[in-house]
């Protein structure tokens, strides 16, 4: 009876069928699509906030810096910025990409 058991538990798992893994990349698939399509809304509505509000901009550098700054005081490394880069160098730096069509 032990045997057996061990025979069981040694023995490879069956794999489970072609379409349930096919299904399961469809479904990926879709999630990392809707996924990556979102983060562009949200960077591109990211964008649109700060150039309309310059005041906040600054804040939320300064702030960032700041962390970072401590961060950097206790020997650890800063975390990356949400900010997109390019309004690291100020609005006057700024080039919006141009769509992709």
């Amino acid at each position: 009876m032990r045997v057996g058991f061990l025979e069981r538990a040694l023995r490879p798992a069956k794999k489970r069928s072609g379409t349930d893994e096919l299904n399961r990349s469809r479904e990926h698939a879709e999630c990392d699509a809707r996924h990556k399509a979102m983060m562009e809304y949200y960077e591109q509505k990211t964008n649109e906030y700060y150039l309309r509000n310059p005041e906040d901009l600054a804040r939320d550098l300064a702030r960032e810096q700041e962390k970072a700054d401590f961060l950097r005081s206790r020997g650890l490394k800063p975390e990356p910025s949400s900010i997109p880069a390019q309004f690291h160098r100020g609005l006057k730096g700024y080039q919006p990409k141009a769509p992709r069509t």
